[in-house]
């Protein structure tokens, strides 16, 4: 008996655990680049500079972001997407400033995180 109970508690345990391929982005439910439109022609108009490019995925006031890393936007970091393609406006650089010391990093989802 104590062995049952001892299965059943690893077996709670072991299902209760969360893998990073199990949730959900932006709703999405896998890989998000290949399932979210407007974030997979981002992905091939940089698809040929990993290096120098990355997408990567942040919460951000109970929200996720999609923010474009790209070497040639480098001056402006301006290039944050709600998860729906709609471009977040941070022209207010206390908002801004708020943000890039709030957000909480999520994941990269393409190349190499290029900004801190």
């Amino acid at each position: 008996m104590r062995n049952l109970i001892f299965a059943l508690i690893g077996f709670v345990l072991l299902s209760c655990s969360e893998d990073a391929e199990d949730v959900l982005n932006c709703g999405v439910d896998g890989n998000m680049i290949e399932k979210i439109e407007w974030l997979s022609i981002e992905v091939d108009r940089i698809r040929s500079s990993p290096e120098i490019n990355g997408i990567v995925l942040y919460k951000y006031e109970g929200r996720e972001v999609v923010e474009l890393q790209e070497a040639i936007r480098s001056s402006t970091n301006q290039t944050q997407f709600h998860c729906d393609g709609t471009r977040i406006d941070f022209n207010d650089s206390e908002k801004f400033n708020d943000y890039l010391q709030n957000r909480v990093e999520l994941k990269v989802l393409f190349g190499t995180k290029i900004w801190n």
